[in-house]
């Protein structure tokens, strides 16, 4: 056995996980226990949610002994960082108004609505009782742990449980559980009971209402007709179904990350995360045919509302359990066939002749021409379902859980299509909070180490860890000054909106118009965008693919695009404006142009800031052929990017010569013969009669005497005929 010392960390690798303990194997092949209670600071933590077998973790060691538990001694190690606890101490000594201030928005009040649920324990003959899926009196929030996105609950008092019933609702008051007992067991947000009165079931009253907004016949059918002609066209692929979903996701995430489980049960492609749990306004986000939760949030992937749509495209039923909703979408609901039972109903009419006056006299031409499900937006009407039991039967709830049933056929289709996504992990590479994601038996990990290192990890898959640099330029300015710099035509304003607040908007100089429409909001209100670059390593230095066979374009947009317009020898991501199905760069668009200046800039930029850093292959993340400048759908993208590249690779010095100075490339001469080795370079460069110098013969140059970089000075022989 191997020493180790108390306080230090180890790798290990998880190789077994059961109620009491996580067995692990040390880099030593020493086998290690972790006990439950040393897996998280939160004894609300669950391993299967956090840990799988075949995952790498450092591990604590906290000591050779034998747990009550334990038939034998054994090494004992631990997940919980001392110097990394999950809430900061000074939160312990806020009140229960300043805490929840702190975790909820400006102006939530402090009452709140739950539900009833009873846990038996067998050494105790009265039950549990707590109140769970809080939210707001207002629904205006949920109440949640945003460190680890966990819907927070209040326990009754011993006098409280003789006043309630099981599964009912409850306008309470809260009160804090005293500060030592929440420091012992690390949840800082342990709540009681104090006043309450029964109150309907809000969530199921919001369904109502949204379901009964479709009073118009002849709106419903445009908008029908719409979703469906977008859902063909935007969302035709299986992949794209599924990185919709896996984006709002990664939206959801708490502090700590998110974690995705996909399976197929007997058709029903089910999706679940841990991330936060629906709110009100997600809830009518994606119960609207256009509206976004993420508009101007900064930081934000996907949009909830448009990107949700993709789920109905092969969909008969969508299903959704989320905190306390509980409801469907059912493209074969009766009611959707019947004019007379829908309008009646949706309008509240309590008579025949209310029923004439508001609907029959205004719409006898679509009561006529109704063609049933078809005239009607069934993917914007959620259904009240109460028992959600039968459809994630055996499945551990998560906070978020969402089941699509399929047509016959189509859910062996997404089946292989989600197989094929995850054989090749880098879709990860950019994603920003999701850490893990499982589906049938393969599971794939992410991590993101303090040198910019990403580590992927696919298990039970048979493929090797992969490993990944990472780069970010998180400066690139968003200003009127910087687009007059690139003779852009466009400039940002700030607008007095309906609701009379300011915020900043992008328009077109030439036309005086907004735009609006063609760049979101979010990036006009921001001051600094993103770029980022990514290359795989081999053995810690780089390893740029210029054979052009990625198995991915080279261009995310957080996920993956379909854009094999343009090709790099390495990953770059940026806040890209998507064409509508969201597959390639919207070649038009002036902020995409703005990007691609910025990034044949940076990419320099990076390739000079690894000069030095012993990476011999650096000088390979330079492409030598410029963008296609022909291509009308992409010419000015492309003139964009080598405009900006061009003058970069002239005005910075990036190659590194064999006396060591990082000098530029017109400062270099290359050596294709072989006569220095022979003569020595002195005697090379004065036949050249030349001040240059060499490249430093540690660094793979070949690039620099290809395409753009021709007119360097070189030497070689001719090749004998």
């Amino acid at each position: 056995m191997a020493e180790y010392i108390i306080g230090d960390f180890y790798n290990c690798k998880i190789v077994e996980i059961d109620s009491s303990s996580i067995k692990i194997m040390t880099e030593d092949s020493d086998e290690g226990v972790i006990s439950i209670k040393d897996f998280a600071w939160n004894a609300l933590e669950k391993p299967s949610e956090k840990l799988f077998i075949g995952q790498e973790v450092p591990a604590r060691y906290a000591g050779y002994y034998q747990d009550p538990e334990e038939v034998n001694a054994a090494l004992h190690f631990s997940l919980k960082d001392p110097d990394n606890k999950p809430y900061p101490d000074k939160l312990y000594d806020l009140s229960c108004d300043e805490l929840l201030d702190n975790i909820l928005p400006v102006g939530t009040p402090h009452e709140f609505i739950g539900e009833t649920k009873y846990v038996y324990r067998e050494d105790n003959e009265y039950p549990l009782v707590f109140l769970v899926n809080l939210i707001a009196c207002d629904l205006s929030a949920n109440l949640v742990d945003p460190y680890y996105a966990r819907n927070l609950q209040a326990v009754f008092t011993p006098f409280g449980i003789e006043r309630v019933t099981p599964n009912t609702f409850y306008r309470v008051k809260l009160g804090l559980i005293e500060k030592d007992k929440r420091i012992a067991r690390q949840q800082l947000y342990q709540f009681y009971v104090k006043d309450f009165t029964s109150v309907p079931n809000p969530y199921q009253r919001l369904t109502d209402n949204v379901f009964k907004k479709q009073t118009s016949p002849s709106t419903n059918t445009s908008v029908a007709n719409l979703l469906e002609e977008v859902g063909q066209n935007m969302y035709s692929s299986k992949e794209r179904m599924f990185f919709e979903l896996l984006q709002n996701a990664d939206d959801s995430s708490s502090k700590e990350g998110v974690s995705v489980d996909v399976q197929m049960n007997d058709g029903m492609l089910i999706f679940m995360h841990n991330g936060l749990s629906l709110n009100k306004d997600d809830f009518e986000s994606i119960t609207s045919a256009a509206k976004s939760t993420k508009s101007l949030k900064k930081g934000k992937t996907g949009y909830k509302g448009i990107g949700f749509k993709s789920v109905f495209t092969n969909a008969t039923e969508v299903f959704i359990q989320s905190s306390g909703f509980k409801f469907r979408f059912d493209k074969n609901y009766p009611m959707f066939d019947d004019f007379n039972e829908f309008y009646r109903y949706v309008n509240e009419c309590d008579s025949e002749e209310e029923y004439q006056k508001k609907v029959l006299n205004k719409f006898a031409t679509e009561s006529k021409d109704f063609k049933g499900v078809r005239d009607i937006p069934w993917q914007l009407l959620p259904i009240w379902s109460e028992d959600m039991t039968p459809k994630f039967a055996g499945l551990e709830v998560r906070n978020m859980m969402i089941g699509i049933q399929m047509g016959e056929g189509v859910a062996e289709e997404y089946v292989e299509s989600i197989k094929k996504i995850l054989s090749r992990p880098e879709f990860l590479l950019f994603m920003r909070n999701t850490r893990r994601l499982s589906f049938s038996g393969l599971i794939l990990s992410k991590q993101l180490l303090p040198n910019g290192i990403v580590v992927l990890q696919s298990y039970n898959s048979g493929q090797p860890v992969q490993y990944f640099k990472k780069i970010e330029f998180s400066d690139i300015e968003i200003n009127n000054e910087a687009f007059e710099r690139e003779s852009l035509p466009i400039e940002i304003r700030e607008v007095i909106n309906n609701q009379g607040i300011k915020e900043k908007v992008f328009f077109d100089k030439r036309s005086g118009e907004s735009m609006r429409n063609t760049i979101p909001d979010r990036i006009a209100s921001a001051e600094y965008s993103t770029i980022s670059f990514v290359v795989k390593t081999d053995k810690g230095a780089i390893s740029p693919d210029s054979s052009k066979t990625q198995e991915y374009s080279s261009f995310f947009a957080y996920l993956p695009l379909n854009e094999k317009r343009f090709t790099l020898p390495f990953y770059v991501n940026a806040d890209f404006v998507l064409t509508s199905d969201r597959e390639k760069i919207q070649g038009e668009n002036e902020w995409n142009q703005y990007l691609f200046a910025n990034i044949g800039e940076r990419l320099v930029k990076w390739v000079a800031s690894l000069a030095e850093s012993g990476n011999s292959e650096y000088l390979d993340l330079l492409p030598c052929e410029l963008f296609d400048e022909k291509s009308s759908d992409t010419s000015k993208l492309s003139m964009k990017f080598n405009d900006s590249y061009k003058k970069a690779l002239s005005s910075t010095p990036f190659v590194l010569n064999s006396k060591g100075d990082v000098v530029k490339y017109e400062e270099v001469v290359i050596d294709c013969s072989g006569l220095s080795q022979v003569i020595g370079e002195e005697s090379f460069c004065r036949i050249l009669n030349t001040q240059k110098s060499l490249p430093a013969s540690t660094i793979q140059y070949k690039n620099l005497t290809k395409g753009i970089f021709s007119k360097m000075i070189t030497l070689s022989f001719p090749e004998k005929s």
